[in-house]
């Protein structure tokens, strides 16, 4: 809930003549009496109009200001004149006129209740006595309306502005055409009704004061002094039609009006500066509706200009600095210039030191403060706005209408200061203002329904900190409250709407109860209705509505509500053009959209649009914008998408330069500083994964440490920073094996589940954070209890998703690769068909359509070729190739996992080949290879591993075809594969062993020596590659040992030491796993029936090395 911000109009008001003229005008009109009298009668009515001619004369004489004897001796002989004539004399009547006139004169002279009171009391008493068509009825109807106008203005009671409007209106049917007081009459009334309008709301009320304005202005004379504030009522009446209904055309009007005032007020004129102060707001307004900055910059010009005319001690000059403030906070908001924000806070600042009344001034400088505090995270700021929201608080002590107001004020500087702390009493002190707000007005008040949104509010921020749902349903009720309130036809039933649809959509999100979501949406589209083309906040309508269906799109995966969603963005951009002071959000809401579509369909147009986009925001968010940092973290994000796409280096060192403007953007103790710490690193963690740079890995994670200690204890973001850190420490010891790094992970992890116990709404990711730390740990040290707890956790995690909620396919796919992880170290049948069971339910779950199913259609495949290999069921196989043609077809032309999925079918194809000797699979599977390679150009990190593939299916080929070509090519593939391992990199064993087999298999066929000297030769520097797992290392002495030993080469002593080294090695540590020990025997067949040691001490011998021989003996 956005802080209450006050706005000050002047504008003119036009009287009728004043009662001591009428007075004087009428003395002379006495009726006379026609029926038949007595002496005594006629005495007695001789002495009345002998007191009455002394009280004409009486008022004759009055002065300026009225002489108070005078007065009193006018309405003492009037009273003398009354009391002798009988009830009912036609001369009494002109007696309660006059003395009705003179006391209202009385009062304008000396502001005495009385006076008017009696006043209004005489000329009523008169008017019930007076026939129609009487010329004194006239008189009676004027002074009534001031009277009754001017009563209205001292006790606010409805009666007496009902009274005035309707003596107004028969006054006026008393004045003929022509009549030089008629333009005043109508003034008049006109501002009557709007006063009225004010109250009521009454849509005829504000209509008529439009209408009477019009037909004043247009009896006005050229020259006459009045039409500027002709001009400016109307204006004013037709600005408060604008604010009701939204019609442009009326706006347009108003600010044609006001300069036409303000044209005829020449300069020096005491009434200019009004002018330029309503011409002003007129333009504001025109320029919130529309977003032309011409009227801005115009309206803040005006302002100023008239402040210029109020010099220090000017009566308004507070006021017009306070509009000054506020049009340079406006242009603020659209362009982020931090010098006008400073300059409106200081302008308010110097309001306050000259206003009456200092409340509206208060809290708008509050406001600006809070304004700036969000920009800077300067607490300072923060703290002297909740200072100011409570001064202003103090001077709304109970039972004054504006308290409920001020409360809310407060309510949000202390919601904004608790989101940003965390200080439990700020949250709690809000909850308690909105709660007293909503106290003070029971049912029927015109305000509960805003003090019930209000409280909403802040019930729905408590609920953001502590995840009570108890608050967020009261939230909900609240809402529902304001909107029964609010009935058709009301101006603010859309904001109703909109409110309790944000209430729904948050707590879908907390239930995943899907009748929520489809009633926000539904709201969401009601208010919509409700704010037809050209509404000031249909953009909002349309942005929210866009919302609801982004998150029913992440539910249910329904291409139509992203599409929806895209095009609402799309309908607020149109209705944010060039200039428009939220142009860039629009921008970043369709970028994100589109983004998103591009991950669902891979359609690299869309990616390339939101890119563009996210450009064109930043563009428009320069330096000193409060908005500029989260323009260059989109923009980053989307350029470190489209490099995971294509490989393209420059895109992600564009990205992670966006991610430090971003996080420089931030001082050090910003709230916002450790998102854009964490946003940076991940960046750089994904340039290490890229080009092996340990230096972006380690910066990385020193950039998750910060972001970590600048989240302390009770801090909402704990955990997740805490999971940060162990997912980069995780990729460390991926890239060095450093124990430290992984158990640290782990530890990491641990503690960011202690930290969201029971209930707690991110605890199954932290489960299941922490059993990937686990799994990794058991991949490295084979403990069985690692793997077992790292199960345990994931079945934890499944067990805190409900059947339908997003979450729960992630963590049965987690499930089932650890399970099958299991298998592949105990080969537990069991946990093999659990594995394919949990994969083939997560794809249950995913409908078709679903932006992950292809993923999923992935892992299930996968495990089938595990089962296949175990049982060589052709079953597993063939399925398993369908489900990785299915993966496939959802992965078409520019889907960023397309290649993925190629080269798994590849693979299956191959596999099947081996067992049916199938050509047809082996073409196939050479060709998706060949596709896979061409998708992963120079610089794609994955292009080395699509060589070596292409490079095996090729030798497959040549052993059935025995083409030299394919051969050749293998080892074409097998060389640039190599050059694409660095020294360090652990699958360079692996790529100099595929290389030193085609060489050897050539060699063969040709009996070129070369071709042999070069596969011993990577053959050797395979098993001496330290980086490399010790597995790979073994199969290439053992295959350095085959070949040295069967084309006697002198190498074949050091293959036999080094075997030898090698097997013992992963003998030890394989031993007691009895999966790994058993498939050791299978591999090494030929270890296990040769005595490796003698026959090594044979070939020694031979070769003339008794020494070698018994050394090699003592190894075995």
């Amino acid at each position: 809930m956005e802080p209450v911000t006050s706005f000050t109009v002047n504008t003119s008001r036009t009287n009728t003549p004043l009662p001591k003229d009428i007075i004087r005008h009428s003395t002379h009109v006495f009726p006379s009496d026609t029926g038949t009298t007595t002496v005594a009668d006629t005495d007695r009515e001789s002495r009345a109009r002998s007191l009455l001619d002394l009280a004409a004369n009486c008022i004759k004489q009055f002065g300026q200001p009225v002489d108070r004897s005078k007065l009193e001796d006018a309405i003492g002989y009037i009273e003398q004149a009354k009391d002798l004539l009988h009830e009912g004399h036609p001369a009494t009547v002109g007696a309660l006129v006059r003395v009705g006139a003179a006391l209202f004169m009385g009062f304008l002279d000396s502001a005495d209740r009385g006076h008017l009171d009696h006043s209004i009391a005489y000329l009523q008493e008169a008017l019930k006595l007076l026939p129609e068509r009487h010329p004194f009825r006239s008189v009676s109807f004027v002074v009534l309306a001031r009277g009754t106008l001017e009563r209205f203005k001292q006790t606010g009671d409805r009666g007496d502005l009902d009274g005035f409007i309707n003596y107004q209106r028969q006054a006026l049917d008393h004045e003929p055409k022509g009549h030089p007081d008629l333009s005043a009459s109508l003034s008049n009334l006109g501002n009557g009704l709007l006063t009225r309008y004010e109250q009521t709301r009454d849509r005829s009320d504000l209509d008529q004061a439009i209408d009477y304005h019009k037909q004043a202005l247009n009896l006005k004379h050229e020259g006459d002094l009045n039409i500027p504030g002709s001009f400016s009522n109307l204006a004013v009446g037709l600005l408060t039609r604008f604010e009701q209904t939204g019609n442009r055309g009326d706006l347009d009007q108003a600010i044609n009006y006001h300069r036409q005032a303000l044209d005829l007020w020449p300069e020096g004129h005491p009434d200019r500066s009004v002018s330029l102060s309503s011409l002003a707001n007129g333009l504001m307004k025109r320029f919130r509706e529309s977003g032309d900055r011409s009227d801005l910059n115009q309206g803040i010009d005006y302002h100023r200009k008239a402040l210029n005319l109020q010099p220090e001690g000017h009566p308004n000059r507070s006021t017009s600095l306070s509009n000054l403030a506020a049009g340079l906070s406006t242009r603020f908001k659209q362009n982020g210039d931090r010098s006008d924000l400073d300059q409106a806070i200081n302008y308010r600042r110097q309001a306050l030191e000259g206003h009456r009344d200092r409340y509206p001034t208060l809290s708008n400088l509050a406001n600006g403060l809070l304004t700036r505090f969000r920009q800077t995270g300067d607490r300072g700021d923060l703290n002297q706005a909740i200072k100011y929201y409570r001064q202003a608080m103090d001077l709304r002590p109970e039972g004054h209408p504006d308290r409920p107001t001020s409360l809310s004020n407060l309510a949000v500087g202390l919601s904004t200061r608790f989101g940003k702390y965390g200080d439990q009493s700020d949250r709690d002190e809000a909850i308690n203002y909105y709660k007293k707000a909503l106290d003070l007005q029971p049912v029927g008040h015109p305000d509960r329904s805003a003090s019930l949104s209000g409280l909403a509010i802040g019930l729905s921020i408590r609920f953001g900190q502590n995840g009570d749902q108890r608050d967020l349903d009261h939230a909900i009720d609240y809402h529902k409250q304001a909107l029964d309130l609010r009935p058709e036809g009301h101006p603010n039933r859309s904001e109703s709407l909109s409110n309790l649809a944000s209430g729904l959509w948050t707590r879908c999100k907390q239930t995943v109860e899907r009748g929520d979501l489809d009633q926000a949406i539904n709201y969401h589209r009601q208010a919509l209705d409700l704010r037809s083309e050209g509404h000031l906040d249909r953009c909002a309508s349309l942005s929210n509505l866009a919302s609801g269906l982004w998150t029913r799109y992440e539910r249910t995966s329904n291409r139509s509500d992203l599409d929806q969603g895209i095009d609402c963005h799309k309908q607020v951009l149109v209705l944010r053009p060039e200039g428009h002071p939220h142009r860039s959000a629009s921008m970043t809401s369709l970028a994100v959209g589109l983004s998103t579509r591009y991950r669902q369909n891979g359609d690299r147009s869309d990616l390339d649009d939101a890119i563009n986009y996210h450009r064109q925001a930043l563009d428009l968010r320069p330096e000193g914008h409060p908005d500029r940092s989260a323009s260059l973290s989109n923009l980053g994000s989307d350029l470190l998408a489209r490099c995971k796409q294509t490989g393209d280096r420059g895109d992600l060192d564009q990205a992670i330069n966006y991610y430090q403007q971003a996080l420089d953007l931030w001082n050090e103790g910003h709230p916002d500083r450790s998102a854009s710490l964490c946003n940076l690193a991940n960046g750089l963690l994904l340039r290490c994964r890229q080009t092996m740079d340990r230096g972006d890995l380690d910066l990385g994670i020193n950039y998750h440490r910060n972001a970590l200690d600048l989240r302390p204890e009770e801090h909402p973001n704990r955990p997740e920073s805490l999971s940060n850190l162990a997912n980069s420490l995780l990729t460390r010891y991926e890239e060095t094996s450093d124990r430290s790094d992984l158990d640290q992970s782990i530890c990491y992890h641990k503690e960011a589940l202690d930290l969201q116990p029971e209930g707690h709404p991110g605890r199954s990711a932290s489960l299941s954070n922490l059993a990937s730390g686990l799994w990794t740990r058991y991949r490295q040290t084979w403990v069985r209890a690692d793997l077992d707890q790292a199960i345990k956790y994931y079945r934890y995690a499944l067990y805190l998703w409900p059947e339908r909620h997003p979450d729960r396919s992630t963590v049965l796919s987690n499930l089932a690769a650890g399970l099958l992880t299991r298998y592949a170290q105990s080969e537990d049948r069991s946990d093999l068909d659990r594995g394919i069971s949990y994969h083939k339910e997560v794809l249950d779950l995913l409908p078709v359509g679903h932006m992950n199913r292809s993923g999923y259609l992935s892992n299930l495949a996968d495990g089938l070729l595990t089962r296949f290999e175990r049982n060589r069921d052709r079953g597993d196989l063939d399925y398993a190739i369908d489900y990785h043609r299915q993966a496939l077809d959802l992965r078409p032309e520019g889907h960023p996992d397309r290649p993925a999925s190629l080269s798994n079918l590849a693979k299956g194809l191959w596999m099947r080949c081996g067992k049916t000797e199938d050509r047809s699979d082996l073409y196939q599977a050479i060709n998706y290879y060949r596709q896979t390679l061409d998708l992963r150009p120079e610089g794609h990190p994955d292009r080395s591993t699509s060589l070596s593939n292409l490079a095996t299916a090729l030798r497959t080929r040549f052993d059935q075809t025995r083409d030299q070509g394919d051969l050749d090519q293998a080892i074409i593939y097998d060389r640039q594969a190599l050059d694409l391992y660095h020294e360090g990199h652990p699958r360079r064993s692996a790529s100099l062993s595929n290389l030193a087999v085609s060489l050897t298999i050539r060699f063969r066929r040709t009996g070129d020596r070369n071709d042999l000297v070069s596969s011993l030769s990577s053959f050797r520097e395979a098993v001496f590659h330290v980086s490399s797992p010790l597995a790979h290392r073994l199969r290439a002495s053992l295959n350095w040992l085959e070949i040295s030993r069967k084309t006697n080469d002198s190498s074949a002593i050091e293959a036999y030491a080094s075997t030898m080294s090698l097997l013992d090695r992963h003998i030890t540590f394989a031993r007691g796993i009895d999966a790994q020990y058993s498939r050791l025997r299978d591999d090494f067949s030929l270890a296990r029936t040769v005595s490796l040691a003698s026959e090594a001490a044979s070939h020694a011998l031979q070769e003339l090395l008794p020494k070698v021989a018994i050394e090699l003996l003592e190894q075995g």
